[in-house]
């Protein structure tokens, strides 16, 4: 995927993230909610990296050993091709944790994506329930 090339570059420089990663992520974030890519599993993804880095220590990890770490989370095809791509090389601990803060980057922003357009739904509903229980236990008083 031509999309992905920014990640042979790896995700850090000088010691940080790339400061170049937000466009990227965004390109992401919008194929991923069409295909409709879960953000749940992406968050649950990072989750799971952050903790793997963690516990690393002086070992690396590489993409095959990933992969099959985290096939129990079902992920979908242009989340494994990330995985994949970005773990070409072995992965230290620094490399893994980089790659779950820019995982959970791109959770957040789906997410954002995803659900922000559907609050006010929500909150309408939430006055609607809400209006519908006054009534009921003001019934209940009045009732004795």
């Amino acid at each position: 995927m031509s999309d992905l090339e920014y990640l042979r570059g790896g995700l850090l420089d000088g010691g940080k993230l790339r400061e170049d990663l937000a466009e990227p992520v965004r390109a992401l974030v919008r194929a991923w909610v069409s295909e409709g890519v879960d953000p749940g599993r992406v968050e649950l993804l990072a989750e799971l990296l952050a903790r793997w880095a963690a516990e690393l220590g002086e070992d690396s990890v590489d993409g095959e050993e990933l992969l099959a770490a985290v096939a129990f989370l079902a992920l979908t095809d242009p989340v494994v091709e990330l995985l994949r791509v970005a773990a070409a090389a072995p992965l230290g601990a620094t490399d893994l944790a980089a790659l779950a803060v820019h995982v959970l980057d791109i959770a957040e922003a789906m997410a954002l994506r995803v659900f922000v357009p559907e609050l006010p739904a929500l909150s309408a509903k939430s006055d609607r329930t809400g209006e519908a229980a006054r009534r009921v236990g003001t019934a209940r008083h009045l009732k004795g």
